[in-house]
């Protein structure tokens, strides 16, 4: 046994139990299409607050383990905000599963970020766990941590804003050289602004938007 392993253990069970507890609540409220309203709903208007929280810290780790390497006080601080990270990730997963349930969302975009989310709070556990065991599998995890987020991420901005919503302007730069005697009432007009306006959110992706 090495010298960590009594400081090793707790942080064992704290990281297992909180990766399996994380785990086992995405596959037992999988998304139904049904709204169960109820006390849920205000833990699920909860997550866009509690989703920002783990992104930033998260990202701020790498940069605090970096300047680490010269300063004993900033390798401190990067073990607290991965604990942070690791505690804003669970229940960032725990307050979209209760909107998620409270206002009946489905759809495959919506399982991708949930289980994004999910990946995210594993890996940060590993990472959390490995940190002060092992610096490759703490990289490793740290890094997949990062990319499971850059996925998460953009599922929920595609969720939210619509899958076009950073070519959407391109989109709508190329639609306004139409001339106008040339453009079809619905397509150029009525289609457009459905599209712009409504099929952001209400879209096959949010059935429920």
């Amino acid at each position: 046994m090495s010298a960590n392993t009594p400081k090793f253990l707790p942080r064992l069970s704290v990281a297992t139990a909180l990766s399996a507890a994380t785990i086992a609540a995405a596959f037992a409220f999988s998304p139904d299409g049904i709204a169960h309203g109820g006390g849920l709903r205000l833990l699920g208007r909860l997550h866009p607050l509690l989703v920002h929280f783990p992104i930033a810290l998260l990202l701020l780790v790498p940069l605090l383990e970096i300047l680490g390497r010269r300063s004993a006080a900033l390798r401190e601080t990067a073990g607290t905000v991965l604990t942070l990270s690791l505690v804003g990730a669970v229940l960032s997963v725990f307050a979209g599963l209760a909107l998620m349930r409270a206002d009946g969302h489905e759809g495959i975009m919506l399982e991708n970020h949930l289980w994004g989310g999910a990946t995210v709070a594993v890996a940060t556990a590993l990472a959390w766990l490995m940190r002060a065991r092992s610096r490759s599998l703490y990289v490793l995890s740290l890094v997949a941590s990062l990319s499971a987020l850059a996925w998460a991420a953009h599922q929920g901005g595609s969720l939210t804003h619509g899958e076009d919503y950073l070519t959407l302007p391109l989109m709508a730069s190329k639609t306004i050289s139409v001339k106008p005697e040339d453009a079809e009432i619905y397509n150029h007009s009525v289609g457009l602004l459905f599209q712009t306006k409504c099929g952001k959110c209400h879209q096959g992706n949010n059935n429920k938007g």
